[in-house]
């Protein structure tokens, strides 16, 4: 790396236990700036174009919606773990998110 682009990378990143941009403030979803990647490999970006293929172990997506006329809203959850009965059949546990969470499915 030549001395030119070496100091063109220091102003555009800070490398430390985090790769970050100079201008990165944390701001939790809904502000701050810039973007970091922490060193266990978290990353916050203000957005992410994938052009082929997005595999995740667990999405989270966040946004309020409101809906108006005749719309059926269903459970959802993660499934934490599946069992095989002697049956045949399946029994899927759902993953709690908190002490206090609770769902439809049956237990």
């Amino acid at each position: 790396m030549t001395v030119k682009a070496e100091t063109a990378l220091q102003d555009l990143v800070t490398l430390s236990d985090d790769l970050k941009s100079n201008n990165y403030t944390d701001g939790g979803l809904s502000t701050g700036a810039g973007w970091k990647i922490d060193q266990n490999g978290n990353g916050e970006f203000e957005s992410l174009k994938v052009r082929s293929a997005l595999t995740v172990l667990e999405l989270v997506y966040n946004r309020l919606s409101a809906e108006e006329s005749e719309y059926v809203f269903t459970e959802s959850g993660t499934i934490e773990s599946i069992e095989e009965n002697s049956d045949g059949t399946y029994t899927c546990h759902i993953k709690k998110r908190n002490d206090s969470d609770f769902h439809a499915f049956r237990e």
